[in-house]
């Protein structure tokens, strides 16, 4: 066994033990199928949200469709199909609208259908500005698309043994193609800088799990703010593994008590728990979103319109 793959293999036993033992409340047994409601999904948002603020909310009460939450899902395919036939995002995205029941998920290709002209314009200027910018960055920018496989799934994947828990991490592409994994790159967006990080332990953990192999390095977009890159070592992988048994403690507490710890700030503007959390009325009450100097619930339409 190479170096790379023992390096996957102890590390998944490491996630499993640590893992486990958190959510032991979440048994799975051999070969059962489990509801995809009752699982616990630790991805990218649980652990991002968890480095916040314990006590979490399940992640599908928070969410809600959007051109902006769609556009890396659209934008993948877009990103392929830019790349494979040489034509620019604005005609790869309609390419991929035309072709979308085969491309993209069920539930995404309804909410598509669902968009006026309006809505189909948003999501178009996102796709497009989010694909451009991945689509220049130099260390995809460099190599012909027969180089790089962008991954069109959009995550990584891997079920904690025993237990009913899975572990998703975003990847965007994986580079360069044919090489030995230990010298492998994962390219990934992230929001800013200031989380690059965080998303480059979670994807780097993510990968190690899902393909039993770590990666050499993972390098991070984040297209308002610049890029950074990641050797994958010990420390990336143990802080990433010690963020997820943090998220896994919290989903845990989410679900069969007792409260996790509050702490309080401004992610408690889209936390689907705002109404119920004591400390996070305190700190809203204590720091009022404002537009244009008043305050939003003063203005019409409420503080918490969703558009």
């Amino acid at each position: 066994m190479s170096d790379h793959r023992a390096v996957g293999g102890e590390w998944r036993q490491r996630a499993a033990a640590e893992i486990g033992q958190v959510t032991s409340l979440f048994p799975r047994r051999p070969n059962a199928k489990v509801p995809w409601d009752d699982i616990i999904k630790l991805d990218l948002h649980s652990v991002r949200r968890a480095a916040r603020c314990l006590r979490a909310a399940d992640p599908e009460d928070e969410y809600e469709e959007s051109a902006r939450n769609a556009r890396r899902r659209v934008g993948l395919a877009v990103l392929a199909r830019m790349r494979e036939d040489g034509i620019d995002p604005v005609a790869a995205f309609t390419s991929v609208l035309d072709d979308r029941n085969r491309l993209l998920q069920e539930r995404l290709v309804g909410w598509i259908d669902g968009l006026g002209a309006g809505g189909r314009a948003a999501l178009a200027a996102e796709v497009v500005t989010w694909v451009a910018a991945l689509a220049a960055w130099s260390p995809l920018a460099q190599l012909g698309h027969r180089d790089a496989d962008v991954l069109l799934e959009g995550s990584l994947d891997w079920d904690v043994p025993d237990r009913a828990v899975k572990v998703r991490a975003p990847a965007d592409v994986l580079a360069p193609r044919g090489v030995r994994p230990a010298e492998r790159r994962l390219l990934v967006v992230a929001a800013n800088l200031a989380e690059a990080e965080l998303v480059a332990g979670h994807v780097a953990l993510g990968y190690t799990l899902s393909r039993a192999s770590a990666p050499s390095q993972v390098a991070v977009l984040a297209p308002a703010s610049g890029a950074a890159r990641f050797t994958v070592d010990d420390d990336l992988l143990g802080a990433a593994l010690e963020r997820l048994t943090a998220a896994a403690a919290s989903a845990v507490a989410a679900r069969m008590g007792p409260q996790a710890t509050a702490t309080p700030g401004w992610w408690c503007q889209r936390c689907a728990l705002r109404d119920e959390c004591a400390e996070s009325a305190a700190w809203r009450a204590a720091h009022p979103v404002r537009f244009g100097g008043l305050r939003a619930d003063l203005v019409r339409g409420g503080a918490h319109d969703r558009t």
